[in-house]
């Protein structure tokens, strides 16, 4: 009935994500609830602790930490709601407290300045545009990290624990892994070059690609030291192009583990620090140590 009020409790802690709803009569007080952030939405009247909000695609959305970790709860940050799907989010120095993921979440892009941190806590985290990680990012299980464009790593203390770094570009991808240590990472880009531009070390390094083509560049004078070296390419073609950041000077790979490599064209790669690498169905495009076709 319109003007009768229906009621809702909602936990201080609960995870809101209220966008583009229309709302009458809607008495949020009971008990009293948290206020209802709302998103791009139409308040038609009678709404008790309703908060109405615009927002627009890449708005910057700050950490400010002033009452606990909690990701989700909109007092901990700039804009007074929580983050959405269309935010940067800007994680900087100097904060009281650092925030904590509390379900999987997706970003616009993200900066985590020095000194700054964010804990993952089993959860995973997508990032759309480019990610600045100069302070710490901590995993404590598997979680999945997926960047869909560029990311940099300089400065960063990184926790891996037996989380996944995904490279999912949607074109040319410059991936800064800054000689840290991950678990395991998994080239996906099939439309742009991955292009990591330092070294770095993993458990396992893969990239599948039983059609189309990959294109991974590394940084020339590197050292890429992994356990497992995965690149599953197609036996009909060599279809996984891995090559130098400069033509005809080297990269340089140690493997310690398991090595499967087939369909691969590779050039200007010294793999003498580690096992040798055997790539069936592939091509040596020449300047390889340590590879045998």
């Amino acid at each position: 009935l319109n003007g009768i009020a229906w009621k809702l409790n909602v936990n201080a802690l609960a995870d809101q994500s209220v966008l583009n709803v229309d709302v009458r009569d809607s008495d949020a007080l009971l008990g009293v609830g948290a206020p209802v952030i709302a998103m791009n939405s139409m308040d038609r009247g009678g709404n008790p602790n309703w908060v109405f909000m615009q927002t627009a695609p890449g708005e910057t959305n700050t950490w400010t930490g002033n009452s606990n970790t909690v990701w989700s709860l909109g007092p901990n940050w700039s804009l007074a709601r929580p983050p959405i799907d269309a935010d940067f989010i800007l994680i900087p120095t100097g904060r009281p407290r650092y925030p904590v993921l509390d379900a999987d979440r997706i970003v616009n892009g993200i900066e985590i300045q020095t000194g700054a941190s964010l804990s993952l806590a089993g959860y995973n985290l997508t990032v759309s545009k480019a990610a600045t990680m100069a302070g710490t990012l901590t995993a404590s299980a598997t979680e999945i990290i997926t960047f869909q464009t560029n990311v940099n790593f300089a400065g960063s203390t990184f926790t891996a624990v037996n989380s996944t770094v995904v490279l999912a570009g949607s074109g040319n991808q410059s991936v800064n892994l800054a000689n840290l240590t991950f678990n395991k990472i998994a080239a996906l880009n099939s439309v742009g070059t991955i292009a990591f531009g330092n070294g770095f070390s993993a458990t396992e390094l893969r990239c599948e690609a039983a059609t189309g083509t990959r294109n991974i560049t590394f940084q020339q004078g590197a050292l890429v030291t992994l356990r497992d070296f995965m690149m599953l390419g197609s036996i009909a073609s060599a279809n996984i192009f891995l090559r130098s950041s400069a033509p005809g000077q080297k990269w340089n790979l140690d493997v310690a583990g398991y090595r499967s490599v087939q369909g691969v064209n590779v050039r200007d790669s010294d793999a003498s620090l580690g096992l040798p690498i055997p790539a069936a169905s592939s091509m040596n495009s020449g300047n390889n140590t340590n590879w045998f076709f």
